[in-house]
């Protein structure tokens, strides 16, 4: 069966192909720290560099929910490779916002594109170190709230193409603050038959 992007507006091939890239290592920090963090790479929880997100896996006559994981992989270096390492540049993530955008631009939240949410995270990266760890990219609520219910029943035939942008708060042990962005494309749609993917919770609603 065809499929569709949902709400495609002028200039649709440019904004396609924009986000079918994955973006990731987008550093954004103003600290006055040793050290700063890098993304290496911002991946499904099954390596892909993009999400599709099922908003309606059936079982037993009832819709589905789950949520949906991603894995980062960050590094943390020195602003002065000269400079001695010590432990108080190791940076500590504390939590991530989530903010979705379509491919038009349009980004009212509920209406075009899920909500905007808030995670905690504690994970530290030692200095000239690495880390990666999984984190919620889509929570369950998000499918349960207008515009991802619109597309319940649908099945396959309509997506809802977004780029999801994540931004890591952190600080060093010395209590400087710093952020880092990473990108990647999630696309919703009704799925059929698709095997479920990596759950951390989920929900089952009948509509």
């Amino acid at each position: 069966m065809k499929r569709h992007i949902l709400s495609i507006g002028p200039l649709v091939l440019l904004a396609f192909l924009a986000f079918s890239t994955p973006s990731c290592n987008v550093v954004e920090n103003d600290t006055t720290g040793a050290s700063t963090i890098i993304i290496d790479s911002l991946l499904s929880a099954d390596g892909a560099p993009y999400i599709e997100s099922d908003v309606c896996v059936l079982k037993n006559g009832a819709c589905t929910v789950a949520t949906d994981a991603a894995k980062v992989t960050m590094r943390t270096v020195t602003l002065n490779p000269d400079q001695k390492e010590s432990f108080y540049q190791d940076i500590t993530i504390k939590h991530y916002t989530v903010e979705f955008v379509r491919p038009d631009g349009k980004k009212t939240q509920g209406v075009d594109v899920p909500y905007a949410f808030t995670g905690d995270l504690s994970v530290t990266v030692p200095v000239n170190g690495t880390a990666t760890f999984s984190f919620i990219i889509v929570p369950v609520r998000a499918k349960l709230e207008a515009p991802l219910t619109r597309l319940v029943g649908v099945q396959s035939e309509i997506t809802l193409q977004t780029r999801a942008t994540v931004i890591f708060y952190g600080e060093d042990q010395a209590g400087n603050e710093l952020q880092v962005k990473g990108q990647m494309t999630v696309s919703f749609a009704d799925y059929a038959d698709k095997e479920t993917k990596t759950e951390s919770s989920s929900t089952t609603v009948r509509y």
